[in-house]
């Protein structure tokens, strides 16, 4: 996720080779566990999140909400992006960045607004 995202919710994404891992949080709605998990799809410049699948047994249907399952890939002069098929592609504040030293015990610590 961009460092420079704003707001009360976030999304942050890990691929694997064949599924993705999927954390958000969000200022409205239940808390769910997560990471929620499914299989993808790279088509083009788009990255296709299937349904999720890999739930724990106390998450219902109805909390498996994605802010986005449709993501658009483009390359920046520092490398790829990807910003929702909903969002204004040069929107950084809405772009999810590649993060090397990326942590699934704490997917969102580069978001300045989460800090104490």
């Amino acid at each position: 996720m961009s460092s420079v995202w704003t707001g009360y919710m976030g999304v942050a994404i890990a691929l694997t080779e064949d599924r993705y891992y999927y954390w958000m949080y969000s200022d409205v709605g239940n808390a769910t566990e997560q990471p929620f998990t499914g299989r993808y799809e790279v088509r083009g410049d788009l990255l296709l999140l299937g349904e999720p699948s890999g739930v724990l047994e106390n998450t219902s249907a109805d909390d498996l909400r994605l802010y986005s399952s449709t993501w658009r890939i483009s390359g920046t002069q520092w490398g790829k992006k990807l910003n929702s098929t909903g969002d204004r592609t040069g929107d950084k504040a809405r772009s999810l960045m590649p993060d090397f030293q990326f942590d699934p015990k704490n997917p969102f610590r580069n978001q300045r607004s989460l800090r104490p």
